[in-house]
């Protein structure tokens, strides 16, 4: 039933369609009478379904994130603030430490971008501090070697942040070498092979990026669900098996979108972070992540997974994103100095935490955020 759906309201576009063809293709998916009343009211004569919101082998994450993706993600689509003000508590236990040997911790920084203003109020993390950038994205970190180790290690690091919507009056523009390196293969993100192809099964390719970008956004949409089953390994961001298993989270739905751009030569990139929810204080348990891809010489965003989730916002997300969200790092196959014994990191959002060379995956997270008053400056 929900493909059904689902794939219906992929199907319908502009204000062309008229409302007594989107009551019978709705009818045929078995929607209920309260559900079409309210659908049609949204739509109005319009028919417009657009929201009103203005290498050494890669070391995936996912076992410090596989269960833990926030259910906080189903509100990115609910709550439309123009611009959201909050504080941002990054605070990490690291548990389970064995006595005498060293341990080692990476730290994402989050920084300011075209979206996000972000001022850093304080950092607590043990040891001798390094700063640091990662070489191919420019992710910034902290480094930090431990040997008197106490059976739990504590990180909190605090910043207020100003997030802005994404709409096309403020889109950035594509950097010069960006085009060249967001067209390469990533570990788990392939260009081109057998299920990209068994994916697009001859399907006409338009020529402009715009429009090659939406008909990838519509098949993702298609092919792939929101799911995330116990003990299946969803969330690592691997094309080809979100290509075969059809299900996954936010990671697997944008890894599929950025390999169909690149394979067609349109440049991708993964950019990853929090989901804000609708109240005013909360934790937050978990990720979210979304895509943009090149066209016009500007980065377009998409969400294609919050899309999945809610449908009546499935033009929305092909353009815009609500800033009901924080960004942390970008890019997949992570180089850091000094490196990790584990290699390049997959993705990041947590601490990467290693004792004697071995991943440390004992982590109490508890990330967190709390409004800030509209009438504050943050500067």
């Amino acid at each position: 039933m929900h493909k059904m759906i689902k794939m219906s309201f992929v199907r319908i576009r502009h204000s062309d369609v008229p409302i007594g063809r989107i009551r019978q293709v709705f009818s045929k998916a078995a929607i209920s009478n309260l559900a079409m009343t309210f659908l049609l009211l949204s739509l109005g004569s319009s028919c417009d379904l657009r929201s009103s919101a203005s290498q050494s082998p890669v070391k995936s994450m996912e076992s410090t994130h596989q269960d833990e993706t926030s259910d906080l993600v189903s509100n990115l689509g609910a709550v439309h603030a123009q611009v959201r003000k909050v504080r941002m508590i990054y605070e990490v236990a690291i548990e389970e430490v064995p006595q005498g040997e060293a341990l080692r911790i990476w730290i994402p920084r989050i920084e300011s971008d075209p979206f996000q203003d972000v001022k850093l109020i304080s950092v607590q993390i043990p040891g001798d501090i390094q700063e640091g950038r990662e070489t191919r994205y420019g992710n910034r970190y902290w480094f930090t070697e431990v040997a008197d180790i106490k059976p739990a290690i504590r990180v909190e690091i605090i910043y207020d942040i100003e997030r802005r919507e994404v709409v096309p009056e403020n889109y950035s523009a594509v950097a010069s070498g960006e085009p060249d390196l967001f067209l390469q293969p990533n570990h788990l993100v392939p260009v081109g092979g057998e299920s990209i192809e068994a994916l697009l099964d001859e399907k006409p390719i338009p020529v402009a990026a715009q429009e090659k970008a939406e008909v990838f956004y519509d098949l993702v949409l298609e092919h792939v669900d929101y799911k995330k089953p116990k003990g299946e390994p969803w969330g690592r961001g691997d094309t080809n098996w979100v290509c075969d298993s059809r299900y996954g989270n936010c990671t697997d739905f944008h890894s599929l979108f950025i390999s169909l751009c690149r394979t067609h030569r349109v440049p991708a990139k993964f950019e990853i972070g929090f989901p804000l929810g609708p109240e005013p204080a909360a934790n937050l348990p978990g990720y979210h992540c979304w895509a943009y891809y090149a066209a016009e010489r500007e980065w377009h965003p998409v969400d294609i997974s919050e899309a999945d989730k809610n449908m009546d916002q499935r033009s929305y997300f092909f353009g815009k994103l609500t800033a009901d969200r924080i960004a942390v790092t970008q890019g997949r196959d992570l180089h850091l100095t000094p490196a990790p014994a584990a290699g390049p990191l997959n993705y990041w959002i947590d601490p990467w935490v290693e004792i004697d060379g071995r991943p440390h995956p004992h982590l109490k997270k508890r990330y967190r955020y709390e409004r800030i008053p509209e009438s504050k400056d943050l500067n």
